[in-house]
């Protein structure tokens, strides 16, 4: 199914899971298959201070299913 901005799921990295929002500021949508920049919002962005950076590789998943992936590219604010 595609997902919109506002889509809901967890970032999996350093052996954790984090419930985030995520927004895609040049497409409306994004159907599986798709490749796409993204904006993530952190749900519990104190968490993260630290342990975000350019490069990192985290999973997109959804409970348990890997749904996506991707590299942290830019850390605007936490």
């Amino acid at each position: 199914m595609p997902v919109r901005p506002g889509y809901g799921a967890q970032i999996y990295y350093n052996g954790a899971d984090w419930d985030a929002r995520f927004w895609f500021p040049d497409v409306s949508e994004v159907r599986p298959g798709d490749h796409a920049r993204s904006l993530v919002a952190f749900l519990s962005p104190e968490e993260h201070r630290g342990r975000m950076h350019p490069g990192l590789q985290f999973k997109i998943r959804e409970g348990q299913r890997e749904v996506g992936s991707g590299v942290v590219e830019r850390v605007l604010a936490l």
